[in-house]
């Protein structure tokens, strides 16, 4: 499949800014210069996954913010370096100002239909999120990783592989604002 990521990014941030906004927090998403604008990428999983990692990091957090931070790994535009693959690693970070997890529960965030201390607070969810997650984030070549310290927030990260499609690729001998609306 193939997707305009940036478009993938910036639906996501409209989604999440009422949300965000209701509840007081600054939400910022930051895209490095180097991202490729096309991508071949399971866009349903990498979708849901943000949108459940983004949705948990609103959710959990009371007050301060939400980062969402984009980077390729390999690959730049703008006559930065380039990988001679047209493969390369997309690396997602979101980090969130809220309560953060205690060490000992760390392995429960990854087991169906369990729940931290703090992911009992909104009585909201059923525990599978990031159980999915995990699983469409393997699914990509990739892992899910947590770093999170009690008091000071969390920040869940994942990089995937990706092959990157010239824009030229996307479909033969049609200008480019037809394909952005195709």
């Amino acid at each position: 499949m193939r997707k305009f990521l940036i478009f993938i990014l910036d639906s996501l941030e409209k989604m999440f800014e009422f949300k965000a906004e209701y509840k007081g927090l600054e939400l910022t998403f930051e895209r490095e210069s180097g991202i490729p604008e096309w991508i071949k990428t399971d866009e349903k999983k990498l979708r849901q996954v943000l949108i459940n990692l983004i949705g948990n990091g609103i959710k959990f957090t009371e007050e301060g913010s939400v980062k969402v931070n984009v980077m390729a790994i390999g690959y730049m535009e703008d006559g930065g370096m380039r990988s001679n693959s047209s493969i390369t690693q997309i690396l997602f970070s979101i980090k969130d100002t809220g309560d953060g997890i205690t060490p000992n529960e760390l392995d429960k965030l990854f087991k169906p239909f369990s729940q931290t201390l703090t992911g009992y607070k909104p009585p909201e969810g059923t525990g599978l999120g990031l159980v999915i997650s995990q699983k469409f984030v393997q699914l990509m070549n990739g892992e899910i990783r947590v770093n999170s310290v009690v008091g000071e927030g969390s920040e869940l990260s994942f990089d995937i592989l990706v092959e990157i499609i010239k824009t030229y690729q996307t479909r033969k001998n049609q200008p480019l604002e037809q394909k952005l609306l195709a």
